[in-house]
């Protein structure tokens, strides 16, 4: 268990079930977009790192964009209110977009008030 601000955050996901889940993943998107124009959106920054694992092993071809948005602002649940800090370039018109976003959890490249981004395994907010 981590502490941080009076949170509590519980081990979720180990490092090891982290990269078996990448590789399942990897299997079903080769197979679902080889032939398709895909344009993959990683949403930063929290997702940089399972990006990088999934595009060690993707063998479809891609285009790849990022746009960062702003909506925690630094807390734990959404302000409700979404800034665009960095749009996406690409055109998406008639592509298939895959979104690499993080849900709300800290450890293997996603934070907590910048925290936490080197920790091996996913940890999310404990219940109270």
């Amino acid at each position: 268990m981590i502490t941080y601000n009076n949170k509590k955050f519980t081990k979720y996901i180990t490092n090891d079930q982290i990269k078996i889940k990448i590789l399942n993943i990897v299997k079903s998107l080769n197979k679902y977009y080889m032939s398709k124009d895909l344009v993959i959106l990683c949403v930063l920054n929290g997702s940089v790192i399972v990006l990088s694992e999934l595009l060690k092993s993707i063998k479809c071809d891609y285009k790849l964009d990022y746009i960062e948005l702003s909506s925690y602002k630094g807390g734990t649940k959404s302000s409700g209110s979404i800034e665009i800090i960095q749009d996406i370039k690409v055109n998406l018109e008639n592509k298939y977009v895959l979104i690499i976003e993080d849900l709300f959890v800290i450890g293997y490249g996603m934070d907590y008030n910048f925290k936490f981004r080197g920790l091996k395994d996913i940890y999310c907010l404990a219940e109270d």
